[in-house]
């Protein structure tokens, strides 16, 4: 576990490099926020215990969970977006 910033992550990574950050911008052609640099460098993706329960427009309610991720695509994840 990681405490990034009061958050208790899990399932941290080994902090992303500069070089590969650089190349992630690089193919994405826009530079990332310095705040998720920092993310990316100190654990490079994480699951987070974190819920929130949103009310929608027309009134329902959906329970809504996070997931941080890094730079790696990690099968681990069950909505990886790679």
């Amino acid at each position: 576990m990681t405490d990034y910033r009061g958050l208790i992550l899990e399932d941290t990574r080994e902090g992303a490099t500069d070089l590969a950050i650089t190349q992630l911008e690089a193919s994405l052609g826009a530079r990332l926020p310095d705040d998720y640099r920092q993310f990316l460098k100190t654990c490079n993706g994480a699951y987070v215990e974190y819920d929130v329960l949103a009310t929608l427009a027309n009134g329902d309610e959906e329970l809504l969970s996070f997931s941080l991720f890094g730079l790696d695509p990690d099968p681990g994840y069950a909505s990886n977006p790679f």
